[in-house]
């Protein structure tokens, strides 16, 4: 849907805000990509969770070098997803999987982290369901001399979803829901082995209108990428600073790569 909905739009002369993933498969979103650029459009992919102030934060910090190199990333995202075999999530048809899903969150935080090259090691595990799409998945990914990161999803679990960006002079941890949070501990060490520094900061939601509710957690921050895209299109941008459409490009190139490891094709990409 994200590809055959986006071109129509494209095609008719309108900027899009597409939802996360961009497309299914690298091949894929570059098609949109190069449609995009081609025709003088803004295209952004609904990356929600890179407008969040905490977010933004853990980004300043990390630029500014106060912690020292980048060193390690250890996240995960989980809950206990649907049995009902017709759901998207378990779908092969409709491109079903942790990884599409809540995995993409994960991958982000890595190139957010470490850029958009290629890890130099990338190790995958997980477990593929018997209609063959992955209801858990596990990565490893180096990048020689800058870091590594550990990422795991799962549709089996409830996990605490916390994510943990660790410098050479100390840590960033964003408490769950990591992938829209709205609280964030700084730690810096503090002289000897195992001592840190450590400051809370808080980053309140939006308020809701009265008598409006939210479906998913959080949702109220979706705000965040709202103003985001706003603020591109009355600059005259064709892409979001903030999200690149090279790093969407560069993070669906991981998610290929977990799925060439793991074995998990869709029908569809079969006549491709």
């Amino acid at each position: 849907m994200h590809l055959a909905h986006t071109k129509l739009a494209l095609n008719a002369g309108k900027h899009v805000v597409c939802e996360k993933p961009l497309a299914v498969n690298e091949a894929q979103a570059r098609e949109l990509v190069d449609l995009a650029r081609a025709k003088g459009l803004f295209l952004m992919e609904a990356m929600w969770t890179r407008f969040f102030p905490a977010v933004r934060k853990v980004q300043e910090i990390l630029k500014s070098g106060e912690l020292g190199p980048p060193r390690c990333l250890q996240a995960d995202f989980g809950f206990v997803g649907p049995t009902d075999k017709s759901h998207r999530l378990l779908d092969p048809a409709q491109a079903g999987g942790a990884m599409l899903d809540i995995g993409i969150y994960l991958v982000q935080a890595a190139t957010m982290m470490f850029g958009t090259s290629e890890p130099d090691l990338m190790s995958c595990t997980g477990q593929i369901t018997p209609e063959g799409v992955d209801s858990e998945g596990a990565l490893s990914l180096t990048w020689k001399d800058k870091g590594s990161a550990s990422l795991m999803f799962t549709l089996h679990a409830h996990t605490p979803e916390n994510a943990v960006f660790t410098c050479e002079r100390g840590n960033i941890r964003l408490y769950g829901p990591a992938h829209c949070p709205t609280r964030m501990t700084v730690s810096k060490v503090d002289g000897a082995r195992g001592k840190f520094r450590e400051e809370d900061i808080d980053f309140p939601l939006p308020k809701l209108p009265a008598g409006q509710e939210v479906n998913y957690p959080h949702s109220e921050g979706m705000l965040y990428e709202v103003q985001a895209a706003e603020q591109c299109l009355a600059e005259g941008m064709l892409e979001c600073p903030d999200y690149r459409l090279d790093e969407s490009l560069a993070v669906m190139r991981l998610m290929d790569s977990y799925r060439r490891q793991m074995g998990v094709v869709y029908p569809f990409e079969k006549s491709e």
